[in-house]
């Protein structure tokens, strides 16, 4: 009914540099690069934990997709993101409100342990855009994870040296029942081991210290809570989460949209995310507007702040992608585009997307993006 297997951070990802965004705390940040797994598959429903040199410092869920829980990847929509917020090197690490405000009291209020990566750290941060940083760039960093990666660098230096000591434990579910019921009974099982073990960088409610834990008690004691919540064939009452409401492991609603979206929808997102990734000018960010969107930013001269350029919306019951910019018809027309409807929207003009898009297409609008990036003067 589980399968248990466990997975070294360091020979799942390669890490590259990456173009530092201007007003980001993180001036040198590294892109997270799968490795070749070869015919490893990492997705399906279950439980995962985080270790670090063998100590539990994290316990989540992976629910698969919303129609089919054996699909989906967890190593791109949770592991990877995990990695870039416990080290602080990813190029989209932000922070909620709550996060961000935690981190300007601890880095005002201590010192910087005779640390000279702290002090480069926290002193980064006091120099950043506060407005970018709390900007939904697709990996929210708790204070928790904050606090993990300055402990990192105290111990090591480079925090991508602590990559070796970083192991996943995967209790992936391999039975026969409906989605519905395995989402809720792994969601369930989750909630009970966070509350038995409290790990460290999980966000939680109170003071109560964390358990100290390895590999083979977590294993043993997760493999007995799915099989407790798998085998009941009653409707489950989740237990209820022991944590401030701040669950920075929950998807954006696009990427939520985008999982069980065509995967030429997939494709073209991983390449729009590759290829912002490359500039320095220009961000992604998602929002809850129109049930979860995905916005293209451009970078104000100045230190201004950014302004949206592009917008991205999925429909999925038309298996559809709205792509909105400003750019004038004449621009769509040359690129091989057009505009299929005009609203009342600083960004109103739209082009509907299909689920059959085909590369020479993806490129196309991978290039009309380019163009709402640098054709627009922005004051």
């Amino acid at each position: 009914m589980v399968e248990a297997k466990i997975f070294n951070a360091k020979s799942m990802i390669e890490l590259t540099p990456a173009k530092a965004i201007k007003g980001h705390f993180q001036t040198a940040p590294l892109k997270f690069v799968k490795s070749n797994l070869g015919t490893i598959t990492i997705g399906g429903a279950g439980l995962y934990a985080i270790f670090y040199k063998g100590s539990l410092i994290y316990i989540g869920k992976f629910l698969g997709t919303r129609v089919d829980w054996k699909k989906g990847s967890i190593l791109d929509s949770r592991w990877m993101k995990h990695l870039k917020a416990l080290t602080l090197l990813g190029r989209e690490v932000s922070f909620s409100k709550k996060s961000w405000s935690s981190v300007q009291a601890a880095i005002n209020s201590s010192g910087d342990h005779g640390c000279k990566e702290v002090a480069t750290l926290r002193s980064n941060i006091r120099g950043s855009d506060g407005d970018l940083m709390i900007t939904d760039m697709g990996c929210r960093v708790s204070f928790e994870k904050y606090a993990f990666a300055e402990e990192i660098r105290i111990e090591r230096g480079d925090p991508a040296e602590a990559l070796g000591d970083l192991d996943f434990l995967y209790l992936r579910y391999s039975g026969s029942k409906d989605t519905p019921s395995v989402r809720e009974r792994v969601s369930a099982a989750e909630n009970e081991a966070i509350k038995k073990f409290r790990p460290r960088c999980n966000v939680l409610k109170g003071s109560e210290a964390p358990v100290e834990a390895g590999k083979a008690e977590v294993e043993s004691t997760i493999t007995q809570l799915m099989a407790k919540y798998m085998e009941d064939s009653r409707t489950i009452t989740a237990v209820a989460p022991d944590d401030d409401g701040e669950r920075e492991d929950e998807l954006p609603q696009f990427e939520e949209k985008l999982a069980v979206g065509p995967e030429s929808f997939q494709r073209l997102i991983r390449a729009l995310e590759g290829f912002v990734g490359d500039r320095e000018d220009a961000i992604l960010a998602y929002t809850d507007t129109n049930g979860g969107d995905l916005r293209v930013r451009k970078y104000k001269p100045g230190g201004l702040g950014f302004v949206n350029v592009a917008t991205l919306t999925l429909r999925l019951t038309k298996k559809k992608l709205v792509l909105r910019t400003n750019l004038p018809a004449n621009v769509y027309a040359r690129i091989g585009l057009a505009i299929d409807h005009v609203v009342n929207d600083r960004l109103g003009n739209e082009t509907f997307l299909q689920g059959d898009l085909n590369e020479s297409d993806s490129d196309k609008v991978l290039e009309l993006i380019r163009r709402a990036i640098t054709d627009q003067n922005i004051d």
